[in-house]
């Protein structure tokens, strides 16, 4: 068997693995908000015997000693008090803090039960400031135990007495609040607007208020800075974090145990070994005071355990690890954070040790603690047992890898399809992005394993089919249900939330001068997505596509038909590799198939450009050999071919590799490219028998404004036309030539063959009679202009494009009159300017065109993700385009137009009976005889 990865166990616990990590971190969090609010408490406020006051400050002298029941109980008793004396204030804290330490146990249910009580006391009271303290404590929580529904309902609620509140205290939970969000999305500009906006509001409390202020601020902005990788400057803000916690709560307090674990690991990160430890010694002077409880020690030989670790000394650090579980011994491990977090260090550094029997005993205790713990069908149990397939797969124990690997993802996937029902289009998004290694990197543990074609790869193929085009199909569906069911309301709520994602994206392309109305506008933002998402939830067909299996997807095919489904993933030495998983409707499961890597692709091309992949005498059976000998012997010539590309392959036509006989691989074999396997049970081959086509081509860029508004008052204005922006650029288009007659030769064809066409040229292909086409398009659309895509980088350079970062917003098409909005010339209120990006474009509706010709250069490419290519791909996609033809680099504007009025002959053709793939691959090779260079037709690809 291969030899499993030498890296530490978190390499395979990632950001899917949330709710154990959210729950060590809450923990922290609330032990420390606990201990400082009750030794603040106790320190300002006297209090005799008996009295409401004495048992909150009791309560914080046993969380102190982690003697959590008995804390729980003076907190009980003084939250009768405080209720029998009539103090609404210290009620409300007092219950507060209950629900505080059953969170910090996990005991959600109960944590739930007490700050619903809390709530309620500030409500009636009207308290708003205690009402938006306890819905941070209860968007904490769910978010946590990932109840997305009551999640947005008390986000709805904290946004709404922000807008109507004038507290300073309010503002500043609040903006703290949303500085920890934007931060675990990596959106570092808001986390800072947020910041600074808490620092400016914290002005205006009391003394007392804001040095409390203060110490949550010091912490988010030592979070932030550390995710920043700025590290020195994250240290500075630890040691105001630190001289803070002393202030609040004394220079002996426990609460800087804590603190000083934060600046060491920072001292790691920027590699002084000499101050970490130095540190280190700071905190173990103080160990041993006669107050300190066992979990104060115990967490104390964590951070020491935890710094060795950082430096690669590992057996030190299961030294210390040893020294804390030691300390702890007595205790029940679901009983104690200390004991959670020694177990999993200790395994993590066993596993980079290679002692993977040692990993395997120590972090089986870890699970079955979060089993006792969480229950068998919560996700901290089933993460865990994730790692644990992972730790037994390098044992070598291949079957039980594969029955814990299967019961993890499984969980993982119904998990996911819960959420995704009630979640908004951000949360989607971040819930995507923080399960995606584990949805789309499953291939490498069943490689590793050996185990490539059996429950296991099928398991590990559903992960893939759910993940690839997720977003893609989500937004689709939502689109259509707004647009086929909604109400008049819904629509306007659709059409306002896509004016203000636009205007963000203009925004955001100089965030530092608009930062203040950006942060206004993510708020209406937020409130629009939770309006929609509701609505979308009363629909059954709204995520019919979330079912989708290998199973459903086998079940579609054809005799002759077999699906390619490609995917890769980072070795441990840093390189690429890609695999296929092989079906057809006889597979029981489907077959892993390890194909190449990013290595030897680059070593075959050898610096020459990508086109030659498919140049026969250069690189003879090269291409074929790395491409697709492996996956060829699996699969019966003649055969139709779905494949679905992941990373580089999207830009490789398989269909165009060159063989020694001279002929193509797409001469062998009948292939469809997919978005995503789901597509399989709608594609099409033939066009559709009411055909009728929209052509584009002959445009002018160059336009007077006179000119350009006299065209632009044929069409009524519709409010997605409103959406597109109109920033400005320094060098302009010119006309293409050719495409005049290509458009006039279609049309010719077309009609001839008796389809009814609309043909726009000159001043008249505007970009509005684009606009005007959503919702009413042809069967067949053909785009003959210029295409553009822009990396950031390249973007820096281009004043229209300067300051955006979006692929969705750094591609598009050009219209007549296209150079005003890229020159920045002036033109009248109300005219488009002549460009589309890709981002308007996805917000219209082609669902009628059946099939979208873009002749046009850099239609196919973007930014290549996981998801998907984002780029006018998966615009017109969005869109609802069922095909799209569209090339892979930028090819000669003759060849271009002789290749796309060959296509529609070849499609007029009886003999191809308007069979669109017939009519596409003929095309190519009549182009491939009269040009044999592969730059000149291997570029042109169909997608369904």
């Amino acid at each position: 068997m291969t030899q499993y990865q030498q890296i530490p166990l978190r390499y395979y616990m990632n950001e899917s693995e949330g709710r154990m990590k959210n729950y060590k971190r809450y923990i922290t969090i609330v032990f420390i908000w606990l201990l400082s609010t009750c030794s603040i408490w106790a320190q300002t406020n006297p209090y005799r015997f008996g009295s409401p006051n004495y048992w909150m400050a009791q309560g914080s002298l046993d969380i102190n000693s982690g003697k959590f029941n008995l804390a729980y109980e003076h907190l009980q008793k003084a939250q009768e008090g405080y209720r029998n004396l009539g103090d609404v204030e210290f009620q409300i804290q007092a219950t507060e803090a209950m629900g505080a330490l059953k969170a910090g146990l996990g005991e959600w249910e109960k944590a739930n039960e007490h700050y619903k009580d809390a709530l309620q006391i500030a409500t009636e009271a009207n308290e708003d400031f205690f009402q938006s303290k306890v819905m941070v404590d209860l968007l904490t929580l769910y978010r946590t135990v990932g109840d997305i529904i009551g999640y947005n309902q008390y986000l709805k609620a904290l946004d709404s007495l922000y807008h109507v509140s004038s507290s300073a205290k309010l503002k500043t939970i609040y903006h703290l609040y949303w500085s920890n969000e934007y931060l675990a999305r990596k959106e570092f500009a808001m986390v800072e607007t947020q910041l600074q906006q808490c620092w400016d509001v914290m002005q205006d409390l009391s003394f007392s208020d804001r040095e409390q202020a203060k110490f949550n601020y010091y912490s988010c902005m030592m979070n932030l800075k550390q995710q920043q990788k700025q590290y020195k400057t994250a240290i500075r803000f630890a040691k105001n974090y630190i001289d803070q916690t002393k202030k609040l709560n004394g220079r002996n307090s426990d609460q800087q145990y804590q603190a000083y674990s934060n600046l060491c690991t920072l001292y790691a990160l920027d590699k002084d070994s000499t101050k970490a430890f130095a540190c280190l010694d700071s905190l173990e002077r103080g160990v041993g005071h006669s107050y300190q409880d066992k979990e104060v020690i115990a967490n104390f030989y964590n951070i020491k355990g935890s710094c060795y670790a950082n430096f690669e000394k590992y057996e030190k650090a299961i030294e210390y690890f040893d020294k804390a579980l030691n300390t702890l011994a007595d205790k029940r491990t679901e009983d104690s954070p200390s004991k959670f977090t020694s177990l999993q260090n200790k395994s993590e550094a066993y596993f980079v040790l290679k002692r993977y029997d040692d990993a395997f005993a120590t972090y089986s205790e870890y699970v079955e603690a979060c089993k006792n713990k969480f229950g068998d069908m919560s996700g901290s149990y089933y993460q865990t047992v994730f790692t644990l397939a992972n730790i037994e797969g390098a044992r070598g124990n291949a079957n039980e890898a594969d029955s814990l690997f299967r019961i993890s993802m499984t969980q993982l996937l119904y998990s996911m399809k819960q959420l995704w029902r009630y979640s908004t289009p951000t949360q989607r998004e971040q819930f995507w992005m923080e399960t995606l290694n584990n949805l789309s990197g499953m291939a490498t543990f069943a490689i590793k394993c050996g185990n490539l074609n059996s429950e296991l790869t099928e398991t590990c193929y559903n992960a893939l089919l759910f993940s690839k085009s997720l977003l893609l199909e989500t937004e689709k569906s939502v689109v259509d249900i707004i647009r086929n069911e909604g109400t008049d309301d819904d629509i306007a709520n659709y059409r306002n939330l896509l004016a203000i994602n636009n205007r963000l994206l203009a925004l955001r392309s100089n965030y530092e001068y608009n930062k203040l109305e950006i942060d206004s506008l993510t708020i209406r933002q937020r409130e629009l997505e939770q309006r929609l998402s509701y609505k979308c939830q009363s629909y059954n067909e709204y995520e019919t596509y979330l079912d989708i299996n290998y199973e459903k997807v086998r079940n579609c095919l054809a005799d002759n038909e077999v699906v390619i489904d490609f995917s890769d993933y980072q070795t441990e030495d840093s390189v690429r590799q890609y695999v296929a998983y092989i079906y057809d409707k006889s597979k029981r499961h489907p077959l892993l198939v390890k194909c190449f890597d990013q290595q030897q692709l680059d070593s075959l091309l050898d610096g020459m450009q990508s086109f030659t992949l498919y140049n026969y005498e250069q690189l003879q059976d090269g291409a074929f050999n790395l491409v697709w000998k492996s996956i060829g012997a699996n699969i019966t010539e003649r055969s139709t071919v779905y494949y679905i590309p992941s990373g580089i392959m999207h830009s490789i036509a398989l269909e165009a590799l060159p063989l020694s006989d001279g002929t193509t691989l797409g001469q062998h074999y009948e292939f469809v490219r997919l978005t995503s396997a789901r597509e399989i049970v709608k594609v099409h081959h033939s066009c559709k028998n009411n055909r009728t086509a929209t052509l584009y081509g002959g445009l002018q860029y160059s336009l007077a404004p006179q000119k350009m508004e006299e065209e632009s008052k044929a069409y009524e204005k519709s409010d997605l036309a409103a959406l597109v922006r109109s920033e400005y650029g320094k060098s302009g288009f010119k006309d293409l030539r050719n495409t005049k007659d290509e458009v006039k030769k279609i049309e010719k064809t077309l009609e001839d063959n008796g389809v009814a066409v609309k043909a726009y040229s000159g001043s008249k292909g505007n970009a509005e009679s684009f606009v005007a086409l959503s919702g009413k398009s042809s069967s067949i659309v053909h785009i003959a202009t210029h295409g553009f895509y822009y990396t950031p980088d390249e973007a820096k350079d281009n004043d229209y494009l300067r300051g955006y970062t979006d692929a969705m917003s750094l591609s598009g098409l050009v219209f007549a009159g296209g150079n005003a909005a890229w020159l920045g010339k002036k033109y009248s209120d109300g005219v488009l300017g002549g460009v589309l990006t890709a981002k308007d474009i996805a917000n219209l509706d082609f669902k009628g065109t059946e099939l979208m010709v873009l002749s046009a250069c850099k239609t196919g490419q973007g930014k290549v993700t996981a998801e998907g290519v984002f780029g006018l791909q998966r615009a017109f996609k969005k869109a609802g385009v069922g095909t799209i033809i569209m090339s892979l680099w930028n090819v000669d504007d003759k060849v271009t137009s002789e290749f796309m009025t060959t296509f529609y002959e070849c499609l007029a053709d009886k003999k191809n009976a308007w069979n669109k793939r017939k009519a596409f691959e003929e095309a190519k090779e009549i182009i491939r005889q009269r040009h044999p260079d592969p730059f000149h037709w291997a570029a042109f690809v169909m997608l369904d």
